[in-house]
């Protein structure tokens, strides 16, 4: 005739504070920032990454990001930890509408470069394949897998021919390599 209650709390908020990191400020306005952002950096506080991401940089030099959410202010799109690039940041809530319909919308152009190991034996390659996410690597895209319907058309095209690998461009918005 014994109950037992238990009350577990609910899990601590994780503030996103400032940090002073070095950006590499491409352009900027009123209403948007682009950024290069060098490969190895997270672009916003996530498990295992509370700390020296982007949006941490961008709140440490006072840009004051808006849209996207609290822990990611101004994000109107990502890039893998590992990819360097451009990455646009809004800084009006207005703008932060506008891009992310455009991305939405494919109406922003996304390119990509890559190295190829072996040889890429046409100029121009169009890969016709569903890309769905790797169960076994959270957060990106791999090989096609049975049962994710059609998938976008890839296509790349080679800029260069080395003596052991490729030098190809994605030509397809909104997609990455």
């Amino acid at each position: 005739g014994e109950a037992v209650v238990v009350v577990v709390p609910p899990a601590p908020g994780r503030d996103v504070l400032p940090e002073d990191i070095p950006l590499s400020i491409v352009y900027e306005d009123e209403h948007l920032i682009v950024v290069d952002k060098p490969a190895g950096m997270v672009v916003h506080p996530a498990p295992g990454n509370w700390s020296g991401t982007l949006v941490n940089a961008l709140l440490g030099r006072g840009a004051l990001p808006e849209g996207g959410g609290e822990d990611r202010p101004g994000i109107v799109h990502r890039i893998d930890k590992e990819t360097s690039g451009l990455l646009l940041v809004a800084r009006t809530e207005r703008t932060h509408r506008a891009l992310s319909a455009a991305i939405a919308g494919r109406r922003v152009v996304r390119r990509y470069a890559a190295v190829s190991w072996g040889h890429v034996e046409q100029d121009e390659v169009t890969i016709e394949k569903p890309l769905a996410r790797d169960p076994r690597l959270a957060g990106t895209s791999g090989a096609p897998r049975a049962g994710c319907g059609p998938g976008p058309s890839v296509g790349f095209l080679r800029i260069a021919l080395y003596k052991h690998s490729g030098w190809v461009q994605s030509r397809r918005p909104g997609v990455s390599l």
